[in-house]
């Protein structure tokens, strides 16, 4: 685990709890802290490789949930898809692609238990929270 992976976990934390008391990620503190991780990787990449594929690959993960973002009218938010950057960023593109994965299938079964107990299929859930589990569970178990 590195400095930037601590930054991450912390600022998710933060961003879960916002989530759930706003429905909101706030958009500043987000900006700032993917320019801080960006930095970061931006350094390592300069250090380790010329490999501009190096640099850019980590962006994508993040770039598709933001354009996923867009054309579904935001049923996922920006803020949700600028989290999933920041772990992309943080992890590795393959790995940010990964923490989507992890992230929808703990929501699936949030919602399969939501259904299960009567409640509407139309409920907005704050989604950081399984971004927070899925990075988490990255971190622990890979």
């Amino acid at each position: 685990m590195t400095l930037s992976h601590i930054i991450v976990c912390v600022f998710l934390c933060y961003c879960t709890y916002t989530d759930i008391k706003t429905k909101l990620i706030p958009a500043l503190p987000t900006a700032i802290i993917t320019g801080l991780i960006s930095v970061i990787h931006i350094n390592d990449a300069i250090n380790h490789t010329n490999d501009y594929l190096y640099f850019l690959l980590p962006f994508v993960p993040g770039l598709i949930m933001l354009m996923l973002s867009y054309l579904s009218k935001e049923v996922l938010g920006y803020g949700d898809s600028a989290l999933f950057m920041l772990c992309s960023i943080s992890l590795g593109s393959l790995n940010g692609f990964l923490i989507i994965m992890i992230a929808f299938l703990y929501s699936a079964f949030f919602s399969i238990t939501l259904l299960l107990r009567g409640k509407s299929g139309k409920s907005i859930i704050p989604f950081a929270p399984f971004i927070l589990a899925a990075f988490s569970t990255y971190l622990l178990f890979f």
